[in-house]
């Protein structure tokens, strides 16, 4: 492992030379085949995803000390023999710091040149040669799915918000509040142009900023969120919540198709309580799309999307075990609709939205059996997604949400088997085997105070019909009420 350690470090020091003497930026014009402005180096990223794992493993091997870390070649060796398992992680480790993880993987291809399809194939590596050599548990198939292609989502975003926050032309604490917000949102991209000595570089004003032009809404929510239980409606648990929502470009307004062009970003951090700190997110991404004009003043937008959901939460009864809701979808592809007409003045702003997903993988909250960390089964299954929003100019918005889901837990226990003594990463099953309905009701209200400031109420309604293969059936069904102010940027 050491040997492997050196020949790693010797490969990113040359690549390091190699970058300091090249120029990354292009002028180019970005079109529907060309979505990157900077000059492709393919085998650039190859090396980074390398050093991304590296760095990542050192600190859990000899940092945090983690038993799973300590690897070597028969560990190696042993990993590519089993293949593939289901691993017994628990929901925030695989459904979003693995999309988290595969975001870096992206971004080392990403910023050097590739477009999103060409960045598939790095981010894949990446999950593949973590999940064999950097740990001494068997390789998993969920976290090949939540990283590669949950990392796909993440990372276009990333990437797109921390290149539009830049200006090479800014200077002084504005260039420096610039590169750190960009940093924060893309470390890999940060990296980047830190060795490539593009950090403390000026240009001149006026100079080619590939996302300058595209427009990013960006609102930013504080307020308290209220979490019943179904056995007790009136009890449950509170949060202090931080809510953020971006909306990249107007879907109907896009000069050309390539992907996340256009993309909906929703995210609540529960800043106070016990709740998880990441209780929901939720993206859609355009991957393609072509626009009808199917009447006067009325637009419509038909294409393929990207979507990801995450949905965690835990009992706010003392003393109780029930979780109000669990659910992820890191891995999900579809095609859809989004509808968008205006009243003859501007005034009234109707619009109109639907989805139909396969989903790939995800997770839902199970009554049964649990296998180490997880509390979910795995499966596949489709989602619909659809949104209606009401908006009269300068005075209020009202929306109302749906996302139904049906999951499929194909690999489930043998009640016939005895796991006495296996150890859970090797037990290699989905769960409990059965199919669950997971549906949300979403409708909110905003009202304006000013044009920058909001007032807004949300009610989510989640409903669980799950059915299992050798226990009783579950209906569970639960409500979350939030109250918040909403500052528009």
């Amino acid at each position: 492992m050491k040997r492997f350690l050196y020949i790693s470090l010797i490969i990113l020091i040359a690549i390091n030379q190699q970058l300091q003497a090249q120029d990354v930026w292009t002028q180019k014009e970005r079109s529907p085949m060309v979505d990157s402005v900077f000059r492709v180096n393919p085998y650039r990223p190859v090396a980074m995803i390398a050093g991304t794992n590296i760095l990542i493993w050192s600190f859990n091997r000899f940092v945090a000390n983690e038993p799973w870390a300590r690897v070597n070649m028969s560990t190696i060796s042993n990993n590519m023999i089993k293949g593939f398992t289901w691993d017994s992680d628990g929901l925030e480790t695989n459904m979003f710091s693995h999309p988290f993880h595969g975001n870096l993987y992206y971004n080392a291809a990403r910023s050097n040149g590739l477009n999103y399809w060409q960045c598939i194939p790095y981010t894949f590596f990446g999950s593949m040669s973590w999940e064999f050599m950097a740990e001494n548990e068997p390789a998993s198939v969920n976290d090949l799915f939540a990283t590669s292609i949950g990392g796909l989502a993440l990372g276009e975003m990333t990437h797109r918000l921390s290149y539009k926050i830049l200006d090479e032309s800014s200077v002084g604490w504005e260039r420096v509040g610039r590169e750190v917000a960009a940093g924060i949102i893309n470390p890999i991209g940060f990296i980047n142009r830190l060795v490539e000595g593009k950090v403390g570089r000026r240009r001149a004003r006026g100079y080619y900023r590939p996302y300058d032009n595209d427009d990013v809404s960006v609102s930013l929510g504080v307020g308290t969120t209220f979490i019943s239980e179904s056995s007790a409606p009136y009890k449950g648990g509170g949060a202090g919540v931080l809510d953020l929502n971006i909306t990249y470009n107007d879907p109907f307004e896009l000069t050309y198709p390539v992907p996340y062009e256009y993309f909906k970003l929703d995210a609540s951090f529960n800043v106070i309580g016990s709740q998880p700190f990441v209780g929901k997110l939720n993206s859609l991404g355009l991957l393609y799309g072509k626009h009808y004009d199917p009447i006067p003043g009325h637009k419509m937008l038909v294409g393929a999307f990207q979507h990801l959901s995450y949905y965690d939460s835990k009992s706010g009864i003392k003393g109780s075990e029930v979780i109000p809701f669990k659910f992820a979808a890191p891995a999900s592809f579809g095609g859809g609709m989004l509808y968008n007409m205006k009243n003859s003045n501007q005034s009234i702003d109707l619009k109109f939205g639907i989805v139909l997903n396969g989903i790939i993988m995800g997770g839902s909250a199970t009554d049964y059996e649990h296998v180490g960390e997880r509390d979910y089964n795995f499966g596949s299954g489709f989602s619909t997604l659809v949104n209606t929003e009401l908006t009269f100019k300068n005075k209020a918005s009202f929306h109302l949400g749906a996302e139904l889901y049906q999951l499929y837990t194909w690999k489930g226990w043998n009640p016939d088997a005895n796991y006495d003594g296996i150890k859970p990463e090797l037990l290699n099953v989905q769960g409990d085997k059965s199919n669950t309905l997971f549906a949300i009701i979403n409708p909110r209200i905003n009202l304006n105070i000013n044009p920058n400031l909001a007032f807004q109420i949300n009610c989510y309604i989640y409903f669980r019909n799950t059915h299992y293969s050798y226990e009783r059936d579950v209906f569970f069904n639960t409500y979350e009420t939030k109250a918040s102010l909403i500052y528009k940027f």
